[in-house]
């Protein structure tokens, strides 16, 4: 088992560098169609879209806090927000849960550990389950006639698992399950109420981080405004795929491929492997300011 872990570490970075050395070759090798697609450098939608970013992590801080309001234990919005920024840059160590170990390490003594897991756990079924409705909900224009309805029930699903409790925690004890192996899940229940205004502020979260997302790639190269939708939609798709794989750093390489996957049909193979580096830089630096911005904050600030 020691041996397999550093094997796992080795492979899932060597197949992320792998999958940015194509990606880097391909812009290098078709530099002149994606200059010829406009680009250009608008300071202005850059910092606008840098400002959605962070504004979507204090949404996603408003979210665990709501959550562990909910559970019994209520936390300051600061301290929250230094936490939460500093453990997301521990998810590029492969095994995305490693930013909820640090999470964990930094909120021992203001939450019991029964708590943390459960929060834990729900936030990120409500996250999901959000990013599943928008993706779907959004994404069904452009997908033919039966994988329309596919996409109809899934955003429509996505809902009813919150709307029903009973449903909702299924999902719940089963994620709690990977997260907490060989341990039964608590009985835990949240009023339909508290489950949907999550799931809402989680479905709002991702429109602002896919519209940030949309302005800062367009503060480079000249895109369709039609296609800001689509970039939120697919945004959400790749995030997600991201973290499902939780053997990739960051959802490296997964989050960039399935950005390519569903926008090259509108942008052509080239502007959309442009847009999928610059979407990765984008979020990097956003969360490295993230982090830093929650050091000062937190450092003036007192909940």
């Amino acid at each position: 088992m020691s041996i397999r872990k550093p094997v796992r570490l080795i492979v899932s970075y060597l197949f992320a560098a792998a999958i940015f050395y194509f990606l880097a070759r391909s812009l290098l090798l078709n530099w002149q169609k994606i200059a010829s697609a406009g680009l250009h450098f608008h300071y202005l939608l850059l910092s606008a879209g840098v400002g959605m970013f962070l504004i979507s992590s204090l949404v996603g801080v408003w979210i665990m806090q709501y959550l562990f309001r909910r559970t019994g234990h209520p936390l300051g919005f600061w301290q929250l927000y230094k936490v939460i920024s500093i453990s997301q840059l521990a998810k590029y160590v492969p095994g995305t849960l490693w930013q909820f170990v640090l999470r964990f390490r930094y909120l021992q003594g203001a939450v019991s550990d029964h708590s943390f897991f459960v929060v834990t756990v729900l936030e990120n079924v409500v996250t999901f389950l959000a990013g599943f409705a928008v993706a779907a909900a959004i994404g069904f224009q452009d997908l033919p006639g039966a994988a329309r309805w596919l996409a109809f029930g899934v955003a429509a699903g996505s809902l009813m698992v919150v709307l029903m409790p009973s449903i909702f925690y299924f999902f719940f004890n089963f994620a709690y399950r990977l997260v907490k192996r060989g341990e039964n899940p608590p009985y835990v229940r949240l009023t339909r109420a508290v489950l949907f205004n999550s799931f809402l502020a989680s479905v709002v979260n991702w429109v602002i981080k896919g519209i940030g997302c949309y302005l800062a790639v367009v503060s480079l190269v000249t895109l369709p405004h039609d296609l800001l939708w689509r970039m939120v939609a697919v945004y959400a798709t790749s995030v997600v795929a991201g973290y499902v794989l939780l053997v990739f750093p960051g959802g490296l390489g997964i989050r960039e491929g399935v950005m390519i996957i569903f926008l090259q049909k509108f942008v052509g193979f080239e502007v959309a492997t442009f847009i999928a580096v610059v979407a990765r830089a984008w979020a990097i630096f956003s969360e490295v300011l993230s982090a830093g911005l929650s050091y000062i904050i937190r450092s003036q600030v007192k909940d």
